[in-house]
Parts: structure tokens; sequence; C-alpha cells
């Protein structure tokens, strides 16, 4: 019975031993696609980042990163990705678009907190500034976004659309950070009070 006892429970023991190693092969074949699709999606994303920055390559960049978001359509950062990419190549309806659904469904994500600065800066390279001040009006009302940085391009966008008083209002508070952007903020108010223009910076530059 001793010997009957043993050879069962080996048994025992070797059909579960079988089962688990059934069943790891099964995970580790069906997640090898998975890794090899993702690492696909990226190459399409590095050959579109790449021929964005190339002159008159900007279909090849175009259709690259079309195809990475058609893979991975509820990605965020594929859609971040070709949002960058548009904005590139000067599309800025398009990426306005891809930072939009990436800024609604973000929830909190610090990764893709700059999603609406970017949309306010396609805005305002669209022409669209009201849309443009009241995407910095949203950010400054987060206190994570009451930076230096932030208050420059909102001051250096009123100024660029004639809003002086506003535009110096904007700077004096940016001063009370006392970060680094303080220096170019006295240079932007020499510049409000001199009557010189200033140019937009290029979206996604900073």
């Amino acid at each position: 019975m001793g010997g009957l006892t043993v050879i069962t429970t080996f048994r025992t023991v070797s059909k579960y031993f079988c089962i688990a190693l059934i069943f790891g092969l099964v995970m580790l074949v069906s997640s090898a696609p998975a890794v090899t699709r993702q690492q696909y999606i990226n190459d399409l994303i590095s050959k579109a980042d790449h021929y964005s920055r190339q002159e008159g390559k900007s279909l090849i960049a175009i259709n690259y990163i079309n195809q990475a978001v058609k893979l991975q359509s509820g990605n965020l950062d594929t859609r971040f990705n070709r949002a960058k990419i548009y904005a590139r190549l000067k599309l800025f309806s398009e990426a306005i678009k891809d930072l939009s659904l990436v800024y609604r469904n973000a929830h909190g994500q610090k990764k893709y907190s700059k999603a609406i600065k970017y949309r306010a800066e396609c805005y305002a390279w669209l022409g669209e500034y009201s849309r443009a001040i009241n995407d910095y009006k949203t950010m400054l009302r987060d206190k994570r976004w009451r930076i230096g940085k932030i208050y420059y391009y909102y001051a250096e966008l009123l100024w660029f659309v004639g809003n002086k008083n506003e535009a110096l209002k904007v700077i004096n508070l940016g001063k009370l950070n006392g970060d680094h952007w303080v220096a170019k903020m006295e240079v932007l108010e020499n510049k409000i009070y001199s009557g010189k223009r200033v140019k937009l910076h290029q979206p996604f530059s900073n």
C-alpha cells in the first residue's frame, strides 16, 4: 500500500507540474507578440519623429505616426507623440485634437500635464487667442502651474495681442516666484514699456 501511495502521489505531483509548465509556456508565448508589437509601435514613432525633422518628409512622418496610432489608438503616449509631430509640422489643428484627448483622459497623470500648455501654444499659433488665454487661465488656477515659465508665456501672449495692462499684471505675479524666469520677465517687461513687439515661441519648444 505504501508503494501505491507513493506512485499515486508522484503521479499527482507530475500532473500539476505539467499543468504549471504548460500554463507557463502559454503565458510566455502569449506575451511575446505583445512585446514585439510594442517594439514595432515604438519603431514607427521613432521613424515618424526622425522624418518629421527632415525637410520634405512630412508625409512620410505622418504615415508612420498614423500607423502607430491605428495600432494603439487608446494609448496616451502614442497620441501625445503624434501631437508633438503634428506641431513640428505646423499642423496645429490636428495637434490640438490629440492634445485635447490626452488632457481629458490623463486624470492627473504628471507625465501628460503639459498637454494643456502645448494646446495653448497651438491655439496661439492658429490665431485662436481667446482659447489660448483660457488655457493659460485654467493652468494658473492650479497651484502646480504657478511657475515662472507659465507666467512668462502667458504675459508674452497677452502682449502679443496688445493687452499691455494684463501682460504687466501677469509679469508682476510671475516675479513673486523668484525663479530664473524673473530675468526673462524683466526683459519682456522692458519690451512692453518700450512698445517693442514680440514673437510667439514655437509650440513644444520648451
